[in-house]
């Protein structure tokens, strides 16, 4: 099981278009990201969200109107996944969409996220709102990754070498320079 080091919380109706792009975003930026629809495979679903989240530096948290509302159920699926987030210390990242408000009562054993600084965002900035996501909430880095060719550099090289190639074809062949 290869881990994430960012994950990403949602709730499915209203969330999972915002989690698709974000996934897709991130990805390209070559960071390691659990989203579940794209890894979670069969076995335990529980067991291996806790895992996920145990073994990632970053939880964002997915917030559309009414994404919380459901939290006051101790079995609600995004409640046990901030609940944990807060349990293990994660850096925990809000991600406000289209005028999310939170509710006046949250369990208190997730309260703690209205208190936690997060990025307010709308689609038509949500590219601003992943480079801002990027360079100054999240703490993973992007994996390495081989950095493309500077293709009119070894173009240059290519063509400095035929020309070197030449001119010494040129001198050994030629009768007047021997």
């Amino acid at each position: 099981m290869t881990n994430g080091d960012v994950f990403i919380s949602y709730r499915r109706d209203g969330g999972d278009m915002v989690a698709m792009n974000l996934y897709q975003a991130l990805k390209k930026r070559r960071y390691r990201v659990f989203y579940d629809i794209a890894v979670l495979r069969s076995g335990n679903f529980n067991e291996e969200l806790y895992q996920r989240i145990r073994s990632c530096k970053d939880f964002i948290l997915i917030l559309t109107p009414g994404s919380l509302d459901r939290c006051i159920y101790d079995e609600d699926w995004v409640r046990m996944e901030i609940a944990e987030a807060i349990h293990r210390k994660k850096n925990i990242i809000p991600f406000m969409l289209n005028n999310f408000e939170f509710p006046d009562y949250l369990p208190e054993d997730i309260d703690a996220i209205r208190y936690m600084n997060g990025i307010r965002t709308q689609p038509e900035i949500f590219n601003e709102s992943i480079r801002r996501l990027c360079t100054r909430f999240l703490i993973s880095k992007p994996a390495p990754g081989r950095k493309k060719p500077n293709i009119g550099l070894l173009i240059c090289l290519l063509i400095c070498l035929l020309s070197l190639v030449g001119l010494i074809v040129y001198f050994l062949t030629s009768s007047d320079h021997l």
